[in-house]
């Protein structure tokens, strides 16, 4: 088994209002996030992910590396839309976690 640290980007830009996905963008963003939780914590459960939102004001982690599936749904949960895309510092960012 391959040990995995995952950092994932959520976009919580005005973009993601958008209802190209149904709901909308945003919505569609936070099931990704959960099933790819639970896509890499299956496979191995000392498997870490964390989630950078790249909206708003700046780039914010809202959850380090973590394997706890509790402290993910909490960080998403406190996640709101809105502003601009800060895509590349929130890139910057994931690779310093």
């Amino acid at each position: 088994m391959v040990l995995e640290a995952t950092v994932l980007l959520i976009d919580n830009s005005e973009w993601a209002r958008n209802g190209d996905y149904v709901p909308n963008r945003f919505q569609a963003q936070i099931d990704a996030v959960h099933y790819l939780f639970n896509l890499k914590t299956s496979s191995n459960p000392e498997n870490t992910v964390g989630v950078i939102s790249h909206g708003g004001e700046s780039p914010q982690v809202l959850v380090s590396l973590t394997n706890d599936l509790g402290v993910l749904l909490k960080g998403m949960h406190e996640l709101k839309v809105g502003g601009s895309s800060h895509f590349e510092t929130g890139i910057q960012i994931a690779q310093v976690s």
